[in-house]
């Protein structure tokens, strides 16, 4: 997983790397973020395409969260 707890990110290209190598992207949803990170949601990520983690800001609680989450998503192979 590659966190990124950015407070303003115009464009970035670390999550476009670590999307290109396999990892998860962790991102806090501005800017260019949300725009290339699509949120893993519950309900159909298959459908959504995604591939990658939103995280509720760039607080240390947020990624603990995220982090929890993506290793729930791991786990469940489906």
């Amino acid at each position: 997983m590659l966190p990124m707890l950015s407070r303003f990110e115009p464009c970035g290209l670390a999550q476009m790397f670590a999307m290109r190598y396999g990892s998860i992207p962790l991102v806090t949803p501005m800017g260019g973020l949300a725009d290339t990170v699509i949120d893993m949601s519950q309900e159909s990520p298959h459908e959504t395409g995604a591939c990658g983690f939103h995280l509720a800001g760039p607080a240390p609680s947020a990624l603990v969260e995220e982090v929890d989450r993506a290793i729930g998503v791991f786990c469940q192979p489906d």
